[in-house]
């Protein structure tokens, strides 16, 4: 005589997806069902009669998924059921490709990604926490980063790092070669006012890395003008000029100053050059706080063409003593081999 079903719901998984599985094992285990699982039908032990709920996935079995659906149902039609038996329900997990017929005793659903999604995420993190694992932390130093990029002169690498983001760069005289970054774009790193800094000198094998023509490039005042001009905020913008800010001091000639400001810029420069003793506090409020304005100045002060501090020492330079024109001889070798 057929056995009827036992009162607790068991549920049988015939699926090769470890994840998945488990995701559904323990769904079903939460809400009382009995699970049994497999990742191939002819590992099936006990009468599949006896279950209540059958699932059937992607499996390492030789048949289709309809057709393992079919031969459980055939079984099931055949076998001398009780009158206490219920139908056990039968689920097919339905890839794209797959060609489900309608019937009142299989359902069709599609196939779970969502969990695949949250795994790849979750491997883009390790993978990225393991990259910052590799990184000597001992060579990296926070840095105010408007004061750090009016110090360094060309001709060495540079990393930033600031929230587990990484930009590498390479400066060759006034060019500026981006290596890696974790970032949207290379100017977001404008969007932060202190951050961590890694220097080191231009090695050959830098040279070789950066001699092909898709390695993205900028000189060193568009990537200024691109990481400033959409800063807004007054408090950032005054956080990338120097904290004891003193008597602007043009250093720059005038045809420097001019092409150093943004397009459509205000600022008189002749009025700037001819006056010595012009605090920044005197400029805003002469163009009533004009943010653009001060845009301006954070540029200028970067790119070197103004000075803003009285106190600075000028002794503290990041420069690797190479000649511009023999790093370039280098690079165009490289390039032409």
């Amino acid at each position: 005589m057929q056995k009827e079903l036992e009162k607790t719901k068991k549920a049988y998984l015939v699926i090769d997806d470890d994840l998945l599985a488990k995701i559904l094992q323990y769904m079903l285990s939460a809400d009382g069902w009995s699970v049994e699982w497999v990742d191939d039908p002819r590992q099936i032990k006990d009468d599949i009669i006896n279950y209540n709920f059958i699932i059937i996935g992607n499996h390492k079995g030789v048949t289709t998924k309809v057709k393992l659906a079919e031969a459980f149902l055939e079984k099931i039609n055949t076998s001398n059921l009780g009158p206490g038996f219920v139908r056990p329900s039968i689920v097919i997990l339905k890839d794209d490709l797959d060609i489900i017929p309608n019937g009142k005793d299989i359902i069709a659903i599609s196939y779970p990604s969502f969990h695949k999604e949250i795994f790849t995420a979750i491997l883009n993190i390790d993978n990225k926490l393991k990259t910052l694992e590799k990184i000597t932390f001992d060579n990296y130093k926070e840095v105010r980063l408007g004061e750090f990029l009016n110090s360094i002169r060309s001709n060495q690498k540079i990393s930033f790092l600031v929230d587990n983001k990484l930009l590498k760069i390479l400066i060759v005289g006034s060019e500026i070669n981006f290596l890696h970054s974790d970032f949207n774009n290379f100017y977001d790193i404008f969007n932060y006012s202190s951050l961590y800094v890694s220097q080191d000198i231009i090695e050959i094998s830098d040279l070789s890395s950066i001699s092909n023509e898709n390695t993205p490039r900028i000189s060193l005042k568009y990537f200024v003008w691109e990481g400033i001009k959409n800063i807004t905020n007054k408090d950032h913008l005054m956080a990338l000029l120097p904290k004891d800010r003193g008597i602007i001091n043009v250093k720059a000639p005038l045809y420097a100053v001019k092409s150093s400001l943004l397009p459509g810029s205000n600022l008189d420069i002749e009025w700037l050059t001819n006056n010595s003793d012009i605090s920044l506090d005197k400029i805003m409020r002469r163009y009533n706080y004009d943010i653009k304005v001060l845009q301006n100045i954070v540029i200028m002060y970067i790119l070197r063409i103004i000075d803003l501090s009285s106190d600075q020492d000028a002794n503290v330079k990041f420069d690797v003593k190479i000649k511009k024109g023999v790093l370039h001889k280098i690079l165009d070798k490289i390039r032409g081999l």
